[in-house]
């Protein structure tokens, strides 16, 4: 499979701990990840620039006489979009076919049967359901030329059996 890594970027995988990539990974310039525990990334996983995936805060804390792990697993499902300028924390659970917007915290899991989530802001939440990228570049290819032909804005979308 494919794996591309961007100019810049930053992949620290400490001693014992696994990183589980699939095909077609790509990660655009300037992102960081660290792993200290466990990260999957599923197949189709497209980073955006300066994404940083961490699976560890570095220090264990204490709250109501309790001591809290500073490591947890954060597992991304296949067919993943994931905008610029995001942060994925430790215990975070992205199930397939999701679309991660810009500038958001992941630090949840989100239900695995909830498939096709737009999941945006800071803490990040589900705001849409029933959406997946394309990851098709000979489909994106038709829908650009059609939006280029016909000049308008597709802000309420485009049937999409017209590109069948």
């Amino acid at each position: 499979g494919i794996c591309d890594i961007g100019q810049g970027c930053n992949i620290s995988i400490r001693e014992g701990a696994i990183m589980e990539i699939s095909d077609n990974l790509s990660i655009s310039g300037a992102s960081k990840i660290n792993v200290y525990d466990f990260l999957k990334l599923g197949k189709n996983v497209f980073v955006s620039w300066n994404v940083q995936i961490h699976d560890t805060d570095y220090h264990y804390f204490i709250k109501d006489d309790k001591i809290f792990p500073r490591n947890r697993k954060i597992e991304i499902g296949d067919n993943i979009w994931i905008g610029h300028d995001v942060t994925i924390s430790k215990g975070a659970v992205v199930p397939s076919n999701c679309i991660v917007a810009s500038n958001s915290l992941i630090n949840s899991k989100y239900n695995e049967s909830e498939g096709g989530l737009l999941i945006a802001g800071i803490p990040a939440k589900v705001i849409r359901y029933n959406v997946q990228p394309i990851n098709n570049y000979n489909m994106d290819a038709k829908i650009d030329t059609f939006i280029r032909k016909y000049q308008k804005d597709f802000e309420e979308g485009i049937q999409f059996s017209v590109f069948d």
